[in-house]
């Protein structure tokens, strides 16, 4: 089954690739402030394709209008919560990101009834194809010269010493973090919808390669995690090629690898910090200033304070470092421990749309810092909006059995399919708040579309 990616460019389709070229921008493109709220050209393009492309309504429910039902009623809800519930300040972002959900699912779904669901899914592999490759090609070169938009993780940078950290991209989003997951999210998807990309053996190994050395730089073990999936499902998926002349090479590998075992054991090994207590480690990139007379004079901590004082310092700092509840680690365990407390408290109504931050915020775990947001999806949606949170996950996942039923007789690989599955929980987990990532927006719309493409050829092969 292939897709007609040229086909006749109407104006309506120019439009629309021009909303999917401009949405992870986003509000960082042209925007125009109006003290209330932020008009930027996607929103306002996505507002005027929505008018022309309505999606229609039929009497009977069928599953895209179970989905854009639940996104308008989570959008409704929220705002309810707001105005007489929880009328927090916090609040308008989250309601904000909700429109954003409903809009985007009803100009995909809509798009696709309009110009048909093959021509909008060929339309979709190209305008995220060419995001994915702008962000990357953008990232390169933060990478390459540490040369870096100017923002919230610029001020963060000018107060650390250089290090990789100073070169691990960041685009528009507010850490590499985001930048990294909204990269694997296009990445995954892309490696789903397209057949054409899933045969691109150069380019897939190119972009691991390329993001696991970004997430090397941003000491990102959720994005490593991710990659691993995404190339061990690349190499399942190409096992089926490559098993003809597997015995070919088999010997040689076989033979490389008994000498490397036979060299390691005949070598002493060092075992770096990153495995080892890394006291010493820490100590050794202290630089002391001191002052004589008139005189500035710069030496190592070590050279300076005696065996006992060195011990006293490296217990300090091995005690914040490894131990203190700020790192990422603790971070999150404890914003996790907290949220699933919340759902508990409130598993029917929820916090409200703002709630977790304000909850954070009135009973503030020292633990957290100056984190008080979730750091992990499903926990963020289900606290907040209680049992219609919890539902996106139930839609979510109906969706992807239906979707796994019609793939199984297709020619896209399922491979890709379960990498998604598996690396979606990892997605979720790297962003602060993912609910307000655009990548969250697109989702079920983009899932639902491909799965009508799918299905509707396998009708037309079985007739």
């Amino acid at each position: 089954m292939k897709f007609n990616l040229s086909g006749n460019y109407t104006p309506m389709r120019i439009l629309f690739l021009i909303w999917l070229f401009t949405l992870p921008v986003g509000g960082f493109f042209l925007p125009i402030s109006l003290t209330y709220f932020t008009l930027y050209p996607n929103l306002i393009l996505g507002i005027f394709l929505t008018i022309g492309c309505r999606p229609s309504l039929p009497f009977k429910i069928n599953f895209k209008i179970l989905i854009l039902l639940y996104c308008f009623i989570l959008l409704v809800y929220a705002i309810c919560l707001s105005l007489c519930l929880f009328p927090l300040q916090d609040a308008k972002f989250d309601i904000r990101s909700l429109g954003m959900q409903f809009l985007t699912a009803l100009l995909l779904l809509g798009y696709a009834e309009k110009q048909s669901f093959n021509i909008a899914l060929s339309d979709c592999i190209v305008g995220l194809k060419a995001g994915m490759y702008a962000i990357l090609l953008f990232g390169c070169i933060e990478f390459l010269t540490g040369i870096h938009l100017y923002g919230h993780q610029t001020e963060l940078l000018k107060t650390l010493t250089a290090g990789p950290l100073s070169y691990a991209p960041v685009f528009v989003f507010d850490n590499p973090n985001d930048y990294l997951m909204c990269m694997l999210f296009l990445f995954q998807v892309l490696l789903l919808i397209d057949l054409k990309f899933q045969h691109s053996q150069g380019q897939i190994v190119a972009i691991i390669l390329i993001l696991w050395m970004f997430s090397d730089a941003a000491s990102c073990q959720f994005a490593k995690l991710n990659l691993g999936i995404i190339g061990l499902a690349f190499l399942v998926d190409r096992y089926r090629v490559w098993i003809v002349s597997f015995r070919l090479w088999l010997f040689s590998m076989v033979c490389f690898t008994i000498i490397f075992i036979v060299i390691c054991m005949t070598h002493a090994i060092f075992i770096g910090p990153k495995f080892q207590n890394a006291k010493h480690y820490r100590l050794n990139s202290i630089l002391l200033l001191e002052k004589h007379g008139t005189v500035w004079k710069v030496d190592s901590a070590r050279s300076v304070l005696n065996s006992k004082e060195q011990i006293s310092v490296e217990n300090y700092l091995d005690s914040i470092n490894t131990r203190g509840g700020h790192t990422s680690k603790h971070l999150r365990q404890q914003l996790i421990s907290k949220g699933l407390g919340y759902i508990r408290e409130h598993y029917i109504l929820g916090l409200g749309p703002g709630g977790f931050k304000n909850a954070i915020l009135q009973n503030p775990p020292i633990t957290t810092g100056q984190h008080v947001s979730p750091h992990n999806f499903p926990i963020e949606l289900i606290s907040q909006f209680g049992i219609l949170g919890s539902l996106y996950f139930v839609i979510l996942l109906i969706l992807w059995i239906k979707l796994f039923r019609v793939l199984k007789y297709s020619d896209w690989s399922k491979v890709y399919f379960f990498s998604l599955i598996l690396s979606m929980p990892i997605i979720w987990s790297m962003s602060s708040a993912y609910l307000y990532q655009f990548t969250h927006w697109l989702l079920l719309p983009v899932c639902f579309v491909f799965y009508t493409c799918l299905k509707s050829h396998a009708a037309f092969s079985r007739n």
